[in-house]
């Protein structure tokens, strides 16, 4: 009786344990997902960039005039 309580406990014990490692792999897939989001975001701001300093006056004047 006493072994059979002891094995539950541990059982207990392991499940627990078992859900800390999900939510601590959810935590890391997320911030996995946000490092990858800002990573595009600062790409493509730093594409824009490039492209509108690439353009001339005259092509500039257009994108204002068409907004």
């Amino acid at each position: 009786m006493l072994m059979n309580h002891g094995s539950e406990l541990i059982k207990c014990w392991l499940e627990q344990k078992l859900e800390e490692i999900r939510r601590i792999e959810v935590i890391r897939s997320f911030k996995d997902l946000w490092d990858l989001e800002l990573k595009r975001i600062e790409n493509s701001r730093i594409r824009a960039t490039t492209d509108v300093s690439s353009r001339t006056v005259e092509d500039r004047t257009v994108l204002l005039c068409n907004q």
